[in-house]
């Protein structure tokens, strides 16, 4: 029976029988491999190096010579997780370019552990090497696989969940950082936790920029990028961070300093500081005695003493009893011309606690030079309407947050109080109010 004049119940069981028939032709194979496995034993370990066939290089004109690029070796390494997946590129590009010098994927191998050779990567390169001597090969079976025990070992655990934790928080905020500080480090943050979505990007970028630059990007009427497009956020934000940086360096270069005007002010309760003066002649520091036998021997004319008096007398009182010694000036020795007594002046009168301190002396005004007293005191330029009288000065304008340029002509002084602009230019230039 031909297989077009079977029906289709039979046509399924024919495929059905011939898959079993298979079935039974594979298990018997499997049974067959197994016994002669068994037979022949454990086989020797062996380096499961698969050697890679090198393209042969292009062959080169007569008269050329070939050249032999040199890159840049990869750091040392050290272990530190933050830093595997520049350590592990940096492999992949100097062997992408070196080939030639790389016959095998065990050549590939020890060349990297050869940069592995301080902190926690040297240990585990030690131990790698260690293994090898007691097994006789490696057990890495190419270079992939060793790349896949690299990053279980030397890079982070779950970047991807570091990241979105990071993302939620304000670690990553700008703060004092500039926009292309924080946009580096957005960037890295963006990769590794895997988000897609433009809009979360665009809201995660605003949350964690300044607020002043935000602000800025929000509120521009005209020229806003869409929030599905983070790019456009990320150029405009870096161009007025740098447009900020530009006017505080244009401003920051002319200081201006402000000169008060001295005049008498109120006496202070503040005590003036006082100089130095010799232990030995220090009126403060003697008692009464004392300070009345040092002026006597510094005086003239002796001065009869008052020894009824002595241990009731105050300063006011001895310059009542002896007037001569308020105004008596001790002559200076010769013998030590640094040694001078200063003898305050006693104020004999008593001290009105209700005096009222002198009034404040109205600073004196600069005289004018004389073509300037002959102007008049006020000077107004006022216009209504353009006209020959008016002045007009050309000027160019520039917006900070939409960077639009208008040039016209302003009039100088209309007689207004306030700056304003014509209605019509603002619709025609396009102005944001």
């Amino acid at each position: 029976m031909s297989p077009f004049d079977m029906t289709n119940d039979r046509r399924v069981l024919a495929i059905e029988y011939a898959l079993e028939e298979v079935k039974g032709l594979n298990k018997a194979t499997q049974q067959s491999l197994q016994a002669l496995l068994e037979r022949l034993g454990p086989a020797p370990a062996l380096n499961m190096q698969a050697s890679l066939r090198c393209i042969p290089p292009i062959p080169t004109s007569a008269g050329r010579k070939k050249i032999s690029l040199k890159p840049s070796p990869p750091l040392h390494f050290d272990g530190d997780r933050s830093a595997g997946k520049v350590f592990l590129m940096s492999c992949r590009t100097y062997i992408r370019l070196r080939s030639e010098a790389f016959n095998d994927d065990l050549v590939k191998i020890i060349w990297a552990m050869s940069y592995m050779n301080t902190g926690r990567a040297g240990r585990w390169a030690t131990r790698e090497f260690e293994t090898e001597a007691q097994n006789g090969r490696l057990r890495f079976l190419d270079w992939l696989d060793f790349e896949e025990q690299f990053q279980k070992d030397f890079l982070p655990l779950n970047a991807e969940a570091v990241a979105v934790n990071t993302l939620e928080t304000t670690d990553y905020f700008q703060r004092s950082r500039t926009v292309d500080a924080y946009l580096d480090q957005f960037r890295d943050l963006i990769c590794d936790s895997g988000y897609s979505d433009p809009k979360t990007i665009v809201v995660k970028f605003r949350r964690g920029l300044d607020r002043q630059i935000s602000m800025a990007l929000a509120g521009m009427p005209v020229g806003r990028p869409s929030d599905k497009d983070p790019e456009a956020w990320f150029h405009l934000a870096v161009q007025l961070d740098q447009n900020r940086a530009a006017d505080e360096a244009f401003h920051g270069q002319v200081q201006t300093f402000a000169v008060p005007l001295s005049l008498p002010s109120a006496p202070s309760d503040q005590t003036p500081t006082l100089m130095v003066i010799d232990p030995r002649f220090d009126a403060r520091q003697m008692d009464m005695a004392a300070l009345l036998e040092t002026l006597e021997s510094r005086l003239a004319g002796p001065v009869k003493e008052q020894p009824e008096a002595k241990e009731f007398l105050t300063p006011r009182r001895v310059a009542r009893a002896m007037p001569s010694l308020a105004n008596a000036k001790p002559p200076l020795p010769d013998d030590n011309r640094f040694s001078v007594l200063e003898v305050p002046e006693l104020d004999a009168t008593p001290e009105d606690p209700e005096a009222q301190p002198p009034p404040p002396v109205e600073p004196r005004t600069p005289r004018k030079p004389k073509w300037e007293r002959r102007m008049a005191r006020k000077l107004v330029i006022r216009s209504l309407e353009k006209d020959l009288r008016c002045i007009m000065v050309p000027i160019h304008l520039k917006t900070t947050d939409t960077m639009e340029e208008a040039s016209t002509e302003a009039m100088v002084d209309t007689g207004a109080t306030g700056d304003f602009v014509d209605q019509d230019f603002v619709n025609q230039a396009k102005l944001p109010t």
